[in-house]
């Protein structure tokens, strides 16, 4: 970014803390660093090495083989015989701290699952009651249908057929309107692009399945319908 086509290594650059405001040079470069959260964006950012620069407090990381928690003790010992007058506080694991940095993240993950679930339950009984209201509505034609010779697998298919067709018209508005509206999921999402492919298609199979059987359920209602009691009506 502040030196294209060129090595930035041995440049000055100045870093406004640590006492190199008057410039600091480059040793090295590292990768991406995303601070507070893990869907955060990328930004610049710099390593400065505690012997050159006082700092008020400094973070030190422990690698164990087993429970972390069990060297805590043993750790603090260590700590005041090099800094004695140092306070040691904020104990934590790597999880305990990822979790913490991901939360809001999670929660907003689980609470827009709770509406896509609540949203799809919908969906399914809006499907199921217009297709049942549908059926009802058309009991005396089916009769006639089954009269005339319409087999039941027939009727069955074409009641599920139909269905069929309302559920893809809405499933491209739904999907267009998706589309539309990806750039508000964008700051949520974390290496997942928010037009991901598997995702929409993983919702079109489970919206498409919920769909078939809320048509099939009246469909196979109105299969069994006999002629001489749907004429009666």
């Amino acid at each position: 970014k502040y030196f294209p086509n060129e090595d930035p290594v041995g440049k000055t650059v100045k870093v406004f803390q640590g006492g190199f405001d008057a410039g600091a040079t480059v040793i090295g470069i590292v990768g991406d660093v995303r601070f507070g959260t893990v869907n955060s964006a990328a930004a610049p950012d710099t390593y400065i090495s505690y012997n050159q620069a006082r700092v008020s407090r400094m973070m030190i990381f422990l690698r164990t083989a087993g429970n972390p928690l069990t060297v805590v003790a043993s750790a603090r010992r260590t700590l005041h015989v090099i800094a004695p007058l140092d306070p040691v506080f904020d104990i934590r694991t790597m999880s305990e701290r990822v979790g913490a940095a991901t939360s809001q993240a999670r929660f907003s993950a689980t609470l827009l699952t709770l509406f896509a679930v609540i949203a799809l339950g919908l969906a399914f009984m809006g499907i199921y009651g217009v297709m049942s209201f549908g059926v009802a509505q058309r009991t005396r034609e089916i009769g006639i249908r089954i009269a005339l010779g319409a087999d039941r697998t027939r009727v069955l298919r074409m009641i599920v057929r139909e269905g069929a067709v309302l559920v893809t018209i809405g499933a491209a508005i739904g999907l267009a309107a998706a589309f539309a509206l990806t750039r508000l999921l964008r700051t949520l999402l974390f290496e997942v692009a928010p037009t991901d492919p598997v995702t929409y298609v993983g919702i079109v199979v489970v919206v498409g399945v919920a769909a078939l059987v809320a048509s099939w359920l009246p469909a196979r209602q109105a299969s069994r319908v006999e002629p001489t009691e749907a004429l009666r009506r």
